[in-house]
Formats: C-alpha cells, structure tokens, sequence
C-alpha cells in the first residue's frame, strides 16, 4: 500500500470514527438544550436556542437585531411567530420532528439540519460523503472537522461540521446555491449542552399574543357552504360536562346559535321542541354555541378550542346546517323569525326527506 493509500483509508476511518461517536451521543440524548449564535455575511449576529425531545417536539427561539422568531413542534401543532412582524402561521404536524420550509422565512429561519436527523451522513444528497480535514478547537472542545463538496439537481454547496470527542457538534456550516433559494450561507457556533431526562409541555408552548394575525387562513375559513365536509371534533355538554359526538353514519342538524343573542335564544327554545320529530325521521338534532366556555354556552354543547366553531364557520348566527350520513353539508338556513317558524320547520323536513331520495 502506498503513503497516499494509506492515508486515504486512514481518513476513512477517520470519518467513520467521528460519524459513530455523533450517533453515539445522539443516542445518548433524546432530549437537551442548546445555546447558539450564527450568522451570514452581512448581516448581524443572531442568537438563538433549543429545546429538543428527538422522538416528537422541538422549540426554538431566535433573538436579535431586528430578530424575534420562535418555532414550536409537537404533537399539539406546528407553529412559527415573527414577533416584528406580529404574524404566525400554523402547519399541520407530520409526526416525529419534521421541519418544513418556513412560509414567512428571512434568512434567520433556516436551521442547523443536524439537530433532527438521524446522522450526520443523513444531511448530504445521495452519493456524497465527507471526508476528514484536520482538527482543532472550538470554544475550548478539541474537535475533528468533517467536509462535503456536492453537486446534485440544480444546486451546489459545502457542508462543514466540527465534532468533539463527545460526539457533540460545536460548529456547523452550510453554503448552497440553487435555482430556488439563491446564495445562502450560514454558520452556527454551539454551547451550554444541558441533557434531560423529561422536559414538561410547557417547554413547547408557542403562544400567539393577541393581535397578531396568520400568515393565511386555514382551509375551513370562509362562510360554510353545501357540499362540503367538516371535520368536526368532539363537544362538551354544558349541562353534563360530558363529551358529545354526532352518532357516525346518520344525518345532523347542527343548530349555530350566538352566545348572548336574543334571536339565537328564541330559535333554540323553538328548536328544542322538534328534537323528538327529528329523531323520528332518522336526524339527530345538535345544538350548539359559539361559545368558548361552559358558562357562555347556556346549556348547549360548545367546544372549548373553538376549533368546531371555526370549521362550521358561520357567517352569521343562528345558522342551521343539515349533513347527510357522509358528513357532507346539503342545506343551509340562517336566521330565525318567530313568525316563520312552522315554514323554517316544513322546509327542514324536505330536506331531510330528499336525503332518502
């Protein structure tokens, strides 16, 4: 075997080492924390930190000139806010720590790839690797430092990790050009690992201060209309304080009403009275509040999130809406006469009776 051989399989190894010792203290801790600075040339130096149980949830807070952002993940949701902007946008969460591209992203929003994947081999396309450049010291830790060239559809880039002894990533640089996000280069310096055992939920709360407003509007958003199919969840009996849900397979007439609405009151005094007709055409008769709290709710079925409220999304109350035994919306009624009652209630009828074909 020639010097340069033996030098290449000696980098090999080499690499092979410090990737084992990265999945080792990885491993080693599910859950930490993790100070930071980073930044890009040109622009001032942001601090920021996490809060990371690798299994399903991750907080992270970035703080600096200009900057105020925090992303939460967990299985309660998944959440950015821009406090200088005063937006948050919310996204479906997609099981264990999954970060997506951020729809309202500076520069600041892109994370150090390494604290969710599951080796550092993991962060480079297919067919790269690294290989082993030297060593030296990184906020007084003795670290190997590992480099990756690559040239993959339509982007290139450079991926620079310096690990400890421990296994601990103490710096991490990106530098990318491509098509769809330009030049971006970013360089991240780590510190105050802190291990734990458990972190409480409290750790992951990402609340949005009042005022601030989404950065679009979910899916339901908009006055309901027919043919569609809400998703609705469970409600809270105000009266029980038991959960209630629509029986599945059978139609409903969701009854809307406001929360100290007169019109609304009198409509659900009328209302209740066809409760047992209903029952004998095959429809169950809900109704429900706008309310978010027991009290408001006076003795109907409300749901504390409001997430229900939300997915009916009823310009306007009181609002009846009839769903066939698949959940889709055939009809629609809102408002309420008194004088029109017996009408409102004939033409409930044929609905229902034109579900039956």
């Amino acid at each position: 075997m020639t010097a340069a051989m033996f030098m290449f399989v000696l980098r090999a190894d080499r690499v092979d080492d410090v990737l084992a010792r990265f999945a080792k203290a990885m491993q080693g801790m599910p859950r930490f924390e993790v100070k930071t600075t980073f930044v890009s040339p040109g622009r001032p130096v942001v601090r920021a930190n996490f809060v990371i149980d690798r299994r399903d949830r991750m907080f992270y807070h970035a703080d600096g000139v200009g900057v105020d952002y925090t992303l939460s993940i967990s299985p309660a949701g998944y959440r950015e806010i821009d406090k200088k902007l005063h937006i948050y946008d919310d996204l479906p969460y997609q099981g264990p720590v999954h970060i997506n591209a951020s729809r309202i992203s500076p520069w600041y929003k892109t994370l150090p790839s390494w604290i969710t994947a599951p080796s550092l081999q993991a962060l480079l396309p297919r067919g790269s690797k690294f290989s082993h450049t030297g060593s030296g010291t990184v906020g007084g830790h003795k670290c190997d430092h590992l480099h990756s060239s690559f040239s993959v559809m339509g982007m290139r880039g450079t991926l620079d990790v310096d690990v400890a002894e421990s296994g601990l990533v103490y710096k991490y640089r990106s530098i990318s050009d491509s098509s769809n996000e330009g030049h971006v280069d970013v360089a991240w310096t780590f510190s105050d690992y802190v291990k734990a055992a458990s972190y409480p939920q409290s750790k992951f709360e990402n609340r949005v201060p009042d005022g601030y407003v989404p950065f679009s509007l979910p899916e339901e958003a908009g006055p309901i209309v027919v043919g569609q199919k809400p998703r609705l969840g469970p409600w809270i009996d105000s009266s029980t304080g038991r959960s209630w849900r629509a029986p599945a397979g059978k139609p409903v007439l969701y009854l809307v009403a406001g929360h100290d609405s007169a019109p609304s009151e009198r409509v659900v005094r009328v209302a209740s009275k066809w409760r047992q007709s209903l029952s004998g055409q095959g429809v169950t008769l809900a109704l429900v509040s706008d309310s978010g709290s027991s009290k408001g709710a006076g003795g109907l079925l409300y749901d504390p999130s409001l997430k229900n409220i939300d997915v009916l999304a009823a310009p306007a109350t009181p609002l009846f809406v009839l769903l066939d035994s698949s959940g889709k919306v055939t009809n629609l009624w809102l408002g309420f006469e008194p004088a029109n009652a017996q009408k409102l209630r004939s033409d409930i009828s044929k609905a229902i009776a034109d579900l039956k074909g």
